[in-house]
């Protein structure tokens, strides 16, 4: 939930992070790997909601 209300935290920092890499003279390819789209964040938070709903191992024992 907070991945998604912090979107435009998160793309402001991530257009200094693109910014730093092109100065830093890193292959634009590259540079687009580190492009955190809306879609990109939206996913992001999506598996982060599927892991938190997963049910917690610790304690068990499985695969024995």
């Amino acid at each position: 939930r907070l991945l998604r209300e912090a979107d435009s935290p998160l793309s402001a920092a991530n257009a200094q992070d693109l910014n730093a890499a092109r100065a830093a003279g890193l292959a634009e390819p590259l540079v687009d790997r580190l492009k955190l789209s809306p879609a990109v964040i939206a996913t992001v938070a999506e598996g982060c909601e599927q892991l938190a709903a997963m049910p917690d191992p610790v304690g068990e024992i499985s695969g024995l």
